[in-house]
């Protein structure tokens, strides 16, 4: 950081800006980041559909919830 002189006289620490630094990151990183955070949501959407289709129909919410709720972390500690 670099230090600027007040009108008292006094050196003070000025502050970081807070504008992104220049080629950090480009259009193929936004990119990658949006189509990374798609995909599962898209799998999951496109996939519904037939699903109920060619599954049980009713039944195959509550295999998303079976198949969710065995994945997802517990809150018990060992």
């Amino acid at each position: 950081m670099s230090k600027t002189e007040t009108s008292t006289g006094s050196t003070a620490a000025t502050t970081p800006g807070t504008d992104l630094k220049k080629g950090s990151i480009g259009v193929l990183g936004i990119l990658f980041f949006v189509l990374s955070a798609q995909a599962p949501l898209t799998g999951i959407a496109g996939a519904s559909g037939l699903t109920v289709f060619l599954g049980n129909g009713a039944g195959a919410p509550g295999a998303y919830l079976t198949a969710s709720s065995s994945s997802s972390p517990s809150d018990s500690s060992p």
